[in-house]
């Protein structure tokens, strides 16, 4: 279960930094956005699996699901994305609040993209690879 957990993790790790990567530097592209919305969707998807992963490895061995800084941190993680998936889709739900939702779609998809190989570093070093 760990190998499962840790693939989702850098699948949704890889996933989404390529969707900053398409948002960031292929905008001139006429399908950036789907792209965009693909990866983000598809990156967050394997966010939530991942984390089904590991909290089924955690029971399975009967450990604490939040005794190591991994979890708080992958927590935080699963949050911050699905938190930037949402308001990216609620900016083109909500055309009066555009400017302040594409603002906090910004932030929050920075924030993951740093938190993501952060929490996968802190996983490599709670499991004993580093």
């Amino acid at each position: 279960m760990l190998y499962v957990h840790a693939s989702l993790m850098a699948s949704a790790f890889l996933l989404s930094l390529t969707g900053f990567i398409s948002a960031r530097f292929l905008r001139s592209k006429r399908w950036w956005l789907r792209l965009h919305r693909t990866l983000g969707i598809i990156g967050t998807i394997c966010l939530i699996a991942g984390a089904v992963a590991a909290i089924v490895m955690i029971s399975r061995l009967g450990e604490g699901h939040f005794d190591v800084p991994h979890t708080w941190l992958g927590l935080a993680t699963i949050l911050v994305g699905i938190s930037a998936l949402t308001i990216g889709y609620l900016q083109f739900k909500v055309p009066s609040a555009i400017v302040k939702l594409r603002m906090w779609h910004h932030r929050l998809g920075y924030t993951t993209i740093i938190f993501l190989p952060l929490t996968v570093l802190s996983g490599l070093f709670a499991a004993g690879v580093l």
